[in-house]
């Protein structure tokens, strides 16, 4: 039920710019099969109409101990408001103080939103 939705962020050029080429349905539908569903992604919710607004992950590195990387991916409409970095807070949060997480980390080739938010959450 949730492919149509994913479809609006994951299928949008701009979105993806630095990610991959943006998905198809077909795509769409092994990347929520696949890679969603079995990796620790949270659904971002728009609490006053419900609407999708993104997909945040956050993923158990193997080989490592306590070690995570965590992810973001909004659809454009929600750029800019906070939205990401208020999602990443209380995920950051939740890991280390439920989960006994040691370490958190993201990785960005975007110069510019992404390494905004990583340096606004204190990631170096």
């Amino acid at each position: 039920a949730d492919v149509p939705a994913l479809q609006e962020i994951f299928g949008d050029a701009q979105t993806m710019q630095y990610l991959e080429p943006p998905y198809d349905i077909e795509r769409q539908e092994v990347y929520q099969g696949v890679f969603i569903e079995k990796s620790g992604a949270f659904a971002i919710v728009d609490q006053a109409d419900g609407k999708l607004m993104a997909i945040c992950c956050f993923i158990f590195m193997m080989g490592s101990r306590k070690s995570y990387e965590i992810g973001w991916v909004f659809h454009k409409a929600y750029w800019r408001q906070g939205y990401a970095y208020e999602s990443c807070v209380r995920m950051i949060s939740h890991a280390f103080s439920e989960m006994s997480v040691r370490k958190i980390y993201a990785e960005t080739i975007d110069p510019m939103k992404s390494v905004g938010l990583m340096e606004k959450l204190g990631m170096n």
